[in-house]
């Protein structure tokens, strides 16, 4: 790997910085699927299509990737910065699911170009035993801020039912801000001497670079397979859950935007830097394990609020929530961060644009399913499916992980220290 010219002593600043400012942006983008049903009308379909926004959106990330190799990504992340902007302060203007649909298509497209940026970011400045630390903090401070912006903007629109225009015009300036701070952590440019053309090469190159690292690398290919069954239950509940809180449980905004995002995320900045302590100290496949096996008890915390009633509905509601960030604080410390240790010492970029496109294609199908088994069954019953699709992928990180040893493919992945870089010539064969 390339590193930037030494590392900057203030990446860490900056970076904790960004990831506020964005943080506080994404609280708003919590509740829209809310918005969507409740301001607009949506039916269960449209909601569906919002929900899949982002997974596709995230198929970006292999394109970004090719973009930035052998370029500055401070002029490519300026440039994002404007677009980002601009794209989520046309919310001033929301009237119709189709604009609220390519508001989230657009911001979420931009944002899978900060997820490889980030990464880059963290790998030249910030040492392997601190990167999970680091991320646990700033992630922390991030979701802090989205949980009370959630919380308060669910309030807002309960006094004010049009009041989402208002604030994604706030979003979009948060948005600019916070990606052109990024910027200011200057990265290597991956070792290419000449940046890849922007022609008709460029949208189809980076399709054809998948297949051979995933051949040459089984081990990642099989913790990709293990991560996208987990993601194939999380995007199945991500039409079932919000449909479900406004239809059975009939729940308001202020009451919704406490769970979604006051507890759920309150739970997920606290649980945060645990993890990411724990990711400094362990490996993706125990971290998988755990996470995925915790994530069984949302839904069916759900499904014991839909049979309780008064203070019990609510005990449940929140107690699910808050075991789901506690859950997704681990799942987002590995979704980050696992592509780091697998590369090793080569640019992540390619890696992490791969685990970042996996989304897009879990995306293409997962909601929809969802969707499916709810119009087929009941609500009920497709949250105790995700229930056991989450259990299922638990026991399949483990699975696999027994299959890389079997296979020979196995490889320590766990962080290598100051002292091992330079006294083992050969790091790579370790991690």
């Amino acid at each position: 790997m390339n590193r930037a010219a030494g590392r900057s002593p203030h990446a860490a600043g900056k970076f904790v910085t960004y990831s506020m400012l964005v943080g506080a942006a994404s609280g708003i983008f919590q509740l829209g699927e809310v918005i969507a049903v409740k301001g607009l009308l949506a039916s269960a379909l449209a909601v569906t299509l919002l929900t899949m926004a982002n997974p596709l959106a995230n198929l970006s990330s292999l394109w970004w990737g090719r973009v930035l190799t052998g370029r500055d990504q401070s002029k490519v992340l300026r440039i994002a910065a404007l677009g980002c902007g601009l794209a989520v302060a046309t919310g001033f203007f929301l009237g119709s699911m189709p604009h609220l649909f390519a508001l989230f298509l657009f911001y979420y497209v931009f944002m899978s170009l900060t997820y490889t940026t980030e990464n880059r970011a963290l790998q030249q400045h910030i040492a392997p035993r601190r990167t999970g630390r680091l991320f646990g903090v700033a992630t922390a401070l991030r979701t802090a801020l989205a949980a009370l912006v959630a919380a308060g903007a669910g309030f807002y629109m309960d006094w004010n039912a049009a009041g989402y225009r208002h604030l994604f015009g706030a979003a979009a300036i948060l948005c600019f801000v916070g990606i052109l701070h990024l910027a200011t952590i200057r990265t290597a440019r991956n070792g290419a001497k000449v940046p890849v053309r922007l022609s008709l090469s460029l949208l189809f190159g980076p399709l054809a670079q998948v297949v051979p690292l995933l051949r040459a690398r089984k081990d990642f290919l099989r913790f990709e397979i293990a991560f996208m069954i987990y993601g194939a239950a999380y995007m199945m509940a991500m039409p079932v859950v919000p449909l479900f809180l406004v239809e059975d449980l009939e729940l308001s905004y202020g009451t919704i935007g406490l769970a979604r995002g006051g507890v759920h995320l309150a739970c997920f900045a606290l649980a945060i830097p645990l993890f990411g302590r724990l990711f400094d100290r362990s490996t993706p496949h125990r971290l998988s394990a755990v996470t995925f096996f915790m994530l069984v008890f949302f839904p069916l915390a759900l499904l014991a609020a839909a049979g309780a009633e008064g203070a019990w509905r609510l005990f449940f509601l929140y107690a699910g929530f808050g075991l789901f960030g506690i859950a997704m604080g681990g799942v987002t410390v590995l979704w980050s961060l696992s592509s780091i240790r697998f590369a090793g010492r080569e640019d992540v970029g390619a890696f992490h644009s791969i685990h970042v496109a996996a989304t897009g294609v879990r995306g293409a199908f997962a909601p929809l399913l969802g969707l499916a088994i709810m119009e087929a069954t009941s609500k009920e019953f497709a949250l105790a499916v995700i229930a056991a699709v989450w259990l299922f992928s638990s026991a399949a990180v483990v699975a696999l992980r027994l299959w890389d040893i079997r296979t020979g493919a196995y490889r320590s992945l766990r962080a290598v220290t100051k002292e091992e870089r330079t006294t083992i010539p050969d790091v790579e064969a370790r991690m």
